[in-house]
């Protein structure tokens, strides 16, 4: 079918299926009329009953096809929004394949904002929509003794390595877009450059990390990044971790419910087998 058809254009054959399109109503009609006299010139017969003309919009591949172009179909985000929770690791992999097959869907642009400052490191991670910047999370820490003696540039590094550790599981696997207000950067960690080969064993660590990322590491000033307030004001612990309400009350569960010593000798006094050894 596809070698009798492709001196036509605007026909797409896919193994027995034929979809014809057309900048409007006419040249449809005309595309539509050349492929039903070819079909018939050489003997071939079309289903109607499987026809379908005139169509503002169809299903293609999981897709729905339309002038507004390529859409996910209804069936499989009403699947998606319903799914049940997965119970198991295969469950989670299987529900993970299934919206990852739609990410290209995802519209809003992913931002890692970083700065460092003398004292601290600031990140923020966010969206960007019609709106403007919208946070996701905010993360910040103090500088140790050994970091606040770096230079500005290794400061500034290790800002965009805190961010992009510190929200590994957002950014990992997925197109984002890095500001920094300190130049520099561009010129060491831009998404095309290649491993500098006389910066310090420390830059280039920090390299090979973020080769592992698929980012764009873009220059912003100072005076238009929302992260310079969380360098400069860092929280004072050296590590910090926000712990979500309810792995905190896991946590809570699993403390009470351990079992002490004193549990461990009563049960053991109750065990025959165990006692023989005990004596």
């Amino acid at each position: 079918m596809d070698s009798i058809l492709q001196e036509i254009p605007n026909v797409c054959v896919y193994f027995d299926n034929l979809y014809i399109t057309g900048k409007d109503d006419s040249e449809h009609l005309q595309t539509l009329k050349k492929v039903l006299r070819v079909v018939s010139d050489k003997g071939l017969k079309i289903n109607k009953d499987k026809c379908q003309f005139m169509m503002s919009e169809i299903n293609f591949l999981g897709h729905r096809l339309s002038r507004d172009g390529l859409k996910p179909q209804y069936e499989k985000v009403k699947t998606i929004k319903e799914a049940p929770k997965p119970e198991n690791e295969q469950e989670l992999k299987a529900f993970l394949g299934l919206i990852n097959y739609f990410r290209k869907f995802i519209g809003k642009r992913l931002v890692l904002t970083c700065n460092a400052s003398p004292n601290g490191l600031g990140a923020i991670l966010s969206h960007i929509d019609e709106n403007g910047d919208r946070p996701i999370a905010y993360a910040s820490r103090s500088l140790n003794q050994a970091e606040k003696n770096y230079s500005q540039l290794d400061r500034e590094g290790l800002g965009v390595i805190f961010g992009v550790k510190k929200f590994h599981k957002f950014l990992y696997g997925r197109k984002f877009t890095i500001f920094t207000d300190h130049k520099p950067l561009l010129g060491l960690f831009g998404e095309h450059k290649s491993l500098p080969e006389h910066a310090s064993p420390r830059v280039q660590r920090w390299a090979i990390t973020l080769a592992a990322y698929d980012y764009e590491l873009k220059y912003k000033p100072g005076s238009e990044m929302s992260a310079d307030g969380l360098s400069r004001l860092p929280i004072k612990e050296q590590t910090c971790c926000y712990v979500p309400e309810d792995i905190e009350m896991l946590f809570s569960i699993v403390d009470n419910s351990c079992v002490n010593v004193d549990d461990v000798r009563r049960e053991t006094h109750k065990d025959e087998c165990l006692m023989k050894v005990y004596e």
